[in-house]
């Protein structure tokens, strides 16, 4: 009769604690989920955090854990959680889904295609797994799977602005620049705000050598964005093709402006100086690129033509010699070095150096050579 009153008691306790562990993990739950309602994310963590020490097969409280850490920052911590919650109820297809975000947040990309496509496997309508998987695709250059996850997406009704711009882009890289086009006027209506889209068709047009078609984007969005050194740069590209010199000129100085380091403005803007005979201010940018490219031998070739084109010949001269210095089989670079010896009167010299272009294929060097070694 004891031991069955002893037996009953203990029963009798071990369901009391449970009762006890449930009304504390909920507690804790319930608690959670209206700190998570706040946003107040660090408070809904430590909230599911106690409560799954009550219940650590609390698959919610898992999944909203995760939730915070995503919101925290805690990538690893994000996945591990939502890894958890899907071992507890593998049907639980929010926790695939955001599970699949933050790897593709963290860069785990290959990882990120297997969640999603476990998920897409479960769930064959869900537009958002195949927009992250055709996102996933995008960052390891599969555009063709990328273009094809983000169809299903849009078919299945996702037409928000990410979703065409990204398509935009994997067409744009995978050679459909027409369909690129559609889809960043696409993204461009949903979001008429974004200057992203006529940047990026910027570079279509400019790709594609259309240059009215490169001016009038790039006008576009400069008044979107006035700030984007690139978009100056393109539109004063496109001018120097059009042979707007002036133009590209006041276009390439706004681009260096903005961002003084933008290398391929300040070598176009050498160009269009040297080609308005403004050869002081091409020397001038022709020395910046040299001070950060100090062996580059096409630098100090035309650095050295404008000066040989303003008479200063000495100075002309050392940039012809370090030119060679840096690439003995610069033809061009003999030629020049030939003239300027012409202009000083060393024949000797300058008969060396026009056959030297000659025989490295110059043809204007070949037109010339008898005119210098008589």
């Amino acid at each position: 009769m004891k031991n069955l009153i002893l037996f009953t008691i203990i029963f009798w306790s071990h369901g009391l604690l449970k009762s006890q562990s449930d009304f504390n993990s909920n507690e804790f739950y319930n608690q959670g989920m209206e700190y998570f309602r706040l946003k107040k994310y660090e408070l809904a963590h430590a909230a599911f955090g106690t409560c799954l020490e009550y219940d650590q097969q609390n698959a919610k409280a898992w999944y909203f854990k995760a939730g915070c850490a995503m919101q925290m920052r805690n990538l690893n911590e994000a996945i591990d959680d939502y890894s958890k919650a899907i071992t507890i109820n593998p049907t639980l297809k929010e926790a695939y889904l955001y599970k699949g975000n933050a790897q593709l947040i963290k860069g785990d990309y290959q990882q990120a295609i297997q969640t999603l496509t476990v998920l897409i496997n479960m769930d064959a309508g869900n537009k958002q797994a195949y927009n992250q998987r055709g996102s996933a695709y995008m960052k390891i250059e599969k555009y063709a799977e990328a273009i094809e996850d983000f169809n299903q997406a849009i078919i299945r009704g996702l037409h928000n602005y990410t979703v065409f711009f990204n398509r935009a882009i994997c067409k744009q890289n995978d050679g459909d620049w027409h369909g690129a086009l559609d889809d960043f006027n696409a993204a461009a209506d949903i979001k008429p705000s974004e200057v992203a889209p006529s940047i990026e068709k910027t570079r279509l047009y400019a790709q594609n050598n259309q240059w009215p078609e490169v001016i009038a984007e790039a006008s576009l969005a400069i008044k979107k964005a006035a700030s984007k050194p690139e978009l100056y740069y393109y539109r004063g590209f496109a001018k120097l093709m059009m042979e707007d010199l002036n133009g590209a000129a006041a276009d390439f100085d706004i681009c260096l402006g903005l961002d003084p380091k933008y290398e391929a403005a300040r070598k176009n803007k050498a160009l269009v100086s040297y080609n308005l005979k403004k050869f002081d201010q091409a020397i001038v940018e022709y020395t910046y690129l040299l001070s950060t490219d100090s062996k580059n031998e096409k630098l100090y070739l035309q650095r050295g033509i404008c000066y040989l084109e303003l008479g200063d010949y000495h100075r002309a001269l050392s940039d012809f010699d370090d030119a060679l210095k840096f690439n003995k089989n610069l033809p061009e670079a003999y030629f020049n070095r030939a003239n300027v010896y012409t202009k000083l009167q060393e024949v000797g010299k300058a008969c060396s150096d026009i056959k030297d272009a000659a025989r490295l294929g110059y043809e204007p060097a070949t037109a010339h050579i008898n005119n210098i070694c008589k």
